[in-house]
């Protein structure tokens, strides 16, 4: 069983000794135990770092039979502490979850570190005929993501999880290779094969209908049976009409919510058929090897522009993934903006789908003027690096659209973008408070087209009392939740369904200062 590493958040003061007047350093000691019994727990990693040291300088020990530690050299200051060994995990919550202050005191303090005994889910996978699967590939998500296989009898088991709740799926194939060249075979009575769909527990296709699996300390979830559902193949055909013959490693790249997967082969001609999706959006595109192509770790690649499917119950034939060459934009901010004066201004484009920046910021002459050059196929949105302006619309040649969102899925052609902006921002601000009525450390997380397929969210860290701020926000309507600090790094556009129940509506108005509290809430626990 792997270890994993859990942060602490351990209210700490005092517990250490510091030496000398100047250059002090401190020596702190403790003990881990066994949250369920009590009992030390020897071999356990324990970690401390300090998170304003930029240097990433860190100091450890491991505890000794007895389960105590002692930690010397450390320089007065506020640390973040992890301990890790193996079937052991950081209970989650206030507990976990706090600040570890050093500081200079006559005598050390002692203290205690709890881990808690990780637990399992277990079960049996079927297909839609109720025949056990062997290698059918099971998944958790939840405090953590793990997959296994099941064997020869469509069992399974899924270990070394920290106690909390998790969503449970099952699909027929081990590799997305595998899956996405499946096709339905016909049947001695004359029927057509159907797809064994991915699965949720207790029994359901969509991920937010899924139940979720309480996972208990040092205990095992058995029974936890999935019986995949039956759905109709459903074939995805087109063609690359730009790709040239003798074409050398032609693939066509399918990307989900989840990421992008591996790539199906594309035929001579430039045809392609891709079979057993789930139903769910996608995102195709088609790459093969060219010397005029783009520098990647499979040497140099042509692409096609990236277009976005929503696969159902029904084919989609006849698409094409056209090649659509580089754009060079020349760009300008409406003349009747104003442009703050004081440092560098840029404009940046960020990919619409992660927000990731792509290329070089864009610096925005006095004039108003910039340039974004050699920018690929797809759409993306507008950034400012400056917080006194948002991006009320966008002009591409003779196409306007509201927002910041720049669709150059079929290039530029050949069109000047005029940037409009307006001074009018609003900001979102408040405080994130817990069952207790008190302002906490949280996570808050702003979400705007909430209902597309691929949201837009941003996120903000809260002061230790509690107190957030969004400025620069563009009007319109949102959702607001805030989550554990620790939950963002498992937390994807698709999970944002956990935590439905827990957003908060708003509609933010042109200049208007919204103040809001939240109550921190958890998408993995509850």
């Amino acid at each position: 069983m792997p270890s994993h590493r859990f942060r602490a958040a351990l209210l700490f003061l005092g517990a250490g000794i510091c030496f000398g007047a100047s250059d002090q350093t401190c020596a702190v000691s403790g003990e881990v135990v066994d949250s369920r019994s009590g009992a030390r727990l020897p071999r356990v990693h324990v970690i401390f770092k300090d998170p304003a040291d930029k240097t990433g300088l860190q100091y450890g020990a491991l505890t000794r039979e007895d389960g105590t530690f002692s930690v010397e050299g450390l320089k007065p200051a506020t640390y973040t502490v992890s301990g890790e060994r193996v079937g052991f995990a950081m209970p989650r919550g206030a507990k976990g979850h706090a600040a570890v202050t050093v500081a200079a005191k006559k005598e050390p303090s002692h203290f205690r570190l709890e881990l808690v005994p990780v637990g399992s889910i277990s079960g049996r996978i079927t297909d839609a005929g109720g025949n056990s699967l062997e290698g059918a590939t099971v998944g958790v998500e939840g405090a953590i993501r793990k997959e296994v296989t099941t064997d020869e009898n469509g069992q399974y088991r899924i270990g070394g999880l920290a106690p909390g709740k998790y969503r449970v799926k099952a699909s027929h194939g081990a590799t997305l290779e595998r899956m996405f060249q499946i096709r339905p075979e016909i049947l001695a009575d004359g029927s057509r094969e159907i797809f064994n769909a991915t699965t949720f527990y207790p029994g359901v296709v969509g991920r937010k209908q899924g139940g979720r699996v309480e996972v208990r300390a040092g205990e095992e979830s058995r029974d936890t049976d999935i019986q995949l559902i039956g759905l109709p193949f459903v074939r995805i055909s087109g063609k690359v009409p730009e790709m040239p013959p003798g074409t050398r490693d032609p693939y066509v790249n399918v990307g989900s919510r989840e990421g992008w997967g591996a790539g199906v082969p594309m035929k001579p001609d430039g045809s392609f058929e891709i079979w057993g999706l789930d139903p769910g959006p996608y995102w195709l595109s088609a790459s093969w090897q060219d010397p005029r192509g783009t520098e990647t770790l499979l040497g140099k690649r042509m692409g096609t522009a990236v277009v976005q499917i929503e696969v159902g119950t029904s084919n989609i034939d006849n698409m094409e993934l056209r090649v659509v060459p580089d754009s060079d934009i020349a760009g300008s901010i409406s003349t009747d903006q104003v442009i703050p004066s004081n440092g560098q201004k840029t404009i940046t484009l960020r990919q619409f789908r992660s927000g990731y920046p792509i290329g070089t910021p864009a610096p925005v002459g006095p004039d108003g003027k910039f340039r974004l050059e050699h920018v690929a196929a797809g759409k993306y949105i507008v950034s400012l690096s400056w917080d006194s302006a948002y991006v009320r619309s966008l002009r591409l040649g003779a196409s306007t659209s509201e927002g910041a969102v720049l669709d150059l899925s079929h290039g530029s052609a050949g069109g000047d973008l005029v940037v409009e902006l307006s001074p009018e921002v609003a900001s979102v601000s408040g405080t994130v408070r817990d069952a207790q009525g008190k302002g906490v450390k949280a996570r808050v997380i702003l979400i705007q087209n909430y209902d597309d397929s691929v949201p837009l969210w941003r996120e903000v860290r809260t002061e230790p009392n509690g107190g957030y701020t969004f400025g620069n926000t563009a009007p319109g309507a949102y959702r607001i939740v805030a989550i554990p600090e620790d939950e963002l790094d498992v937390v994807r556009a698709s999970d944002l369904e956990d935590y439905e129940e827990s957003m908060s509506a708003l509609e933010v108005q042109s200049g208007e200062k919204r103040l809001l509290d939240l109550d921190r809430t958890s998408g993995i626990e509850n």
